[in-house]
């Protein structure tokens, strides 16, 4: 699976680009250059810069040796756009998490990216979602609630070099003339 580029994933307005959780997108093209596979990835931590909130190269090689199948070539590099066929599913994901659920907490983001590339999967294949979600229901062990809440590496909330929240949001409010 070719890497297809990066996108920010807005999790709070436009206007605090700070805030914003990088997204990776892969996916394998047909023949026509559509989507046949695609993958939402959020990079670790290690693989950002916390304060442009770009994927570093290391995040674009770990993406690629977790994701891509060895003679897999990417159709572009880390500076380069999203693939047509591409951008439209990051917006598709970003404006769904947004509308859904008013953004999502960098904690869980992962999760549901997961849910919304099996569906969007499923659609590409023209394949129904209920038979693999039945199996793996039956398969599956039951996630614990210390398991689901666990401590996983994160990037530091913008504001926190700020001091406080509202320092951070008074900073952005100064910035704009309110």
């Amino acid at each position: 699976m070719p890497i297809l580029g990066s996108m920010p994933f807005i999790m709070a307005p436009p206007l605090y680009q700070d805030a914003q959780q990088p997204l990776l997108i892969g996916a394998s093209l047909n023949d026509q250059e559509q989507p046949d596979h695609v993958v939402l990835h959020q990079p670790e931590p290690s693989h950002v810069d916390p304060v442009s909130r770009r994927v570093l190269a290391s995040g674009y090689h770990a993406f690629s040796r977790e994701h891509a199948k060895p003679h897999a070539v990417p159709s572009s590099d880390r500076y380069g756009k999203l693939h047509g066929a591409i951008f439209p599913i990051a917006k598709t994901v970003c404006a769904w998490l947004n509308d859904t659920f008013n953004g999502i907490g960098a904690k869980h983001l992962q999760a549901y990216l997961d849910e919304f590339a099996f569906r969007l999967n499923k659609r590409l294949q023209s394949a129904s979602a209920l038979l693999p979600l039945l199996h793996w229901c039956s398969v599956t062990r039951a996630i614990q609630y210390d398991e689901l809440t666990r401590p996983k590496p994160l990037l530091a909330v913008p504001w926190i070099y700020f001091g406080s929240r509202s320092r951070w949001k008074g900073h952005h409010m100064s910035r704009w003339g309110a």
